[in-house]
């Protein structure tokens, strides 16, 4: 006795085999040393991976960049999760390191922003900034 079933169409969702996929876990046997962070982290003493978020924060480009950013209403929590983040996918520090700065980091940037440590800017480049800023959202309106 033979039964006759129509085969669903070439390239329909019908078609598709339900177990050709990976099985769960298949990523994790990957080698993933092509990764940066992949790799042994470069630095793993908090201290050091402080101190050098601290410096890079401290040059002048950055402190502007900064500025702009949090003139436009960014929390100061959000750009040192992307700062971790960004450490993290370049391979500089592991996320445990990370974590371990994090509290700290927001402390001390929170206390720069109260001083307005960073906010040492000309007149001509504030102004020029609120004009851009007002610039920005009268388009958007």
């Amino acid at each position: 006795m033979r039964i006759d079933q129509e085969q669903p169409q070439m390239g329909t969702i019908e078609a598709k085999d339900p177990f050709a996929t990976a099985p769960p876990g298949y990523g994790l046997t990957n080698d993933n040393q092509r990764w940066p962070w992949g790799q042994p982290a470069r630095q793993v003493d908090p201290e050091a991976a402080l101190r050098r978020a601290i410096e890079t924060v401290e040059r002048p480009k950055i402190k502007m960049e900064m500025l702009k950013i949090l003139m436009t209403g960014a929390s100061i929590e959000a750009l040192v999760e992307g700062y971790l983040l960004e450490q993290f996918q370049k391979g500089e520090f592991m996320p445990d390191v990370g974590l371990l700065i994090k509290v700290r980091w927001l402390c001390i940037l929170q206390t720069w922003q109260r001083k307005r440590v960073y906010c040492i800017v000309s007149l001509k480049t504030t102004m020029s900034l609120i004009g851009a800023l007002w610039t920005m959202k009268r388009s958007s309106v």
